[in-house]
């Protein structure tokens, strides 16, 4: 069965369109949010109209226009604040054409993986615009990336990747690169608990033991750097934030236990907790996080003022609670989700986390079974947490060599931890 071509578009206003509410299809709000996206870029909707019944049907005391379908199109275009939509109209009224007709229709609009692979990286590159920009509008940089790097691969071999998912595709590459490089593992020295590296390169190459426990306090992207509050003077822009999430998203299980608990610092701030709460949400880490973050309540006069003309002084930080596999909590163990405590006496970095903070939220999972990793570690206050509550070993890694340098100084670590035994090791990139 197919849709005669219509004659001509009609400009049919939306409040006289009426969506049965028995629709197959239910909204999909990822798919609109990237609809309003196309819609702006485009800017009309001539190509993608949608069609209505060609007789009015009563709805309560008025009569209006039935959709028969274009239910995301009419939504993204109501949301944009349109006041009419181009239309066409079906051949019959008939209950039994019209469902026929909807079902065809969400059947040749029920495209594979690879077919959204392929428009995704099509339209980004037609329009010029970046991933990140796309990301926003779509299931996340990590998502869109993804996407590309398997669009690639199908292009490349299509017989040897044909029916396989986006994420089948992607992890199947990701093996592929390890065995082409040849790892080869790297000692660490007994006395280095915190190491200089960047994160980026760490996380590809690891080969060392899994994680229990991983905290992460990457900037926040807030440009803290341009605002005099940050006399450390590290790049805190919303690339270099992203950039972290994705390397953690992509390189997790090189590094991350299957069964683990993760805190993951964030922005309060309304924009970028959307990007986080949208990182967060991807699937394929295996992970659920508690959507009620945990609360740090500064004491003291040290949050940032962005603004000492209007705004006020942000008190309080942000962390969300990640857990996966068959970790759980420790039991007895009281665990609040707000925590006052002023910041770490003499601290030693500019956004220097509080060591009784973090000991209060790290009781809860972290004892002598933990092995604890910190891919930003600053000045290792997070280690320093969870080697006071017993952790068996902790691990951190700082791009920048004065923080190592510092972190080492405060961890002064255990003669009898051997990091041998531990196996713990990098991989040379070849």
């Amino acid at each position: 069965m197919t849709i005669a071509a219509p004659v001509e578009l009609h400009d049919i206003p939306i409040k006289d369109i009426w969506v049965p509410p028995d629709r197959q299809r239910p909204l999909d709000q990822e798919h609109i949010r990237l609809l309003m996206f196309l819609i702006k870029t485009n800017n009309k909707l001539r190509r993608h109209h949608i069609y209505l019944s060609p007789t009015k049907v009563q709805v309560g005391d008025r009569l209006m226009w039935r959709l028969v379908f274009g239910n995301h199109r009419l939504e993204s275009c109501r949301r944009l604040g349109w006041e009419t939509i181009p239309s066409a109209f079906t051949e019959s009224d008939d209950p039994a054409v019209l469902a026929d007709e909807e079902f065809l229709e969400n059947c040749h609009r029920g495209l594979t993986d690879e077919e959204n692979e392929k428009q995704l990286t099509e339209f980004r590159k037609r329009h010029g615009i970046t991933q990140q920009d796309l990301a926003a509008h779509f299931g996340g940089q990590s998502k869109v990336s993804k996407s590309e790097i398997a669009y690639k691969a199908h292009q490349a071999n299509p017989e040897k990747y044909r029916g396989m998912s986006t994420n089948e595709v992607y992890k199947t590459l990701l093996k592929e690169n390890n065995r082409r490089r040849g790892i080869a593992g790297i000692d660490i020295p007994d006395d280095a608990p915190a190491q200089h590296y960047d994160f980026h390169e760490w996380a590809r190459t690891y080969t060392g033991p899994k994680f229990n426990v991983i905290h992460c306090d990457f900037p926040y992207g807030i440009n803290s750097h341009n605002s005099g509050q940050n006399p450390s003077g590290y790049d805190d822009s919303r690339g270099v934030y992203l950039d972290l999430c994705n390397t953690l998203s992509e390189h997790l299980d090189n590094f991350c236990a299957d069964d683990a608990h993760m805190f993951f610092w964030c922005s309060s701030s309304a924009p970028l907790l959307s990007i986080a709460w949208e990182f967060l949400s991807v699937p394929g880490f295996g992970f659920t996080f508690d959507d009620v973050p945990l609360v740090w309540h500064k004491g003291g006069n040290q949050g940032i003022v962005p603004d000492s003309e209007r705004r006020p002084r942000r008190m309080y930080e942000m962390c969300f609670f990640w857990w996966r596999g068959r970790a759980k909590r420790i039991p007895g163990i009281e665990f609040h989700n707000i925590v006052d405590a002023d910041p770490t006496p003499n601290r030693q970095h500019a956004h220097e986390k509080s060591v009784v903070m973090l000991k209060k939220f790290f009781k809860p999972v972290v004892d002598g079974h933990s092995l604890v990793f910190d891919p930003t570690c600053g000045s290792g206050t997070a280690l320093l947490a969870a080697k006071e509550l017993g952790a068996r070993y902790v691990f951190g890694i700082d791009k920048d060599a004065a923080n190592v340098k510092t972190a080492l100084r405060l961890l002064e670590p255990p003669e009898d931890i051997d990091l041998d035994d531990l196996g713990l090791g990098l991989a040379a990139a070849q």
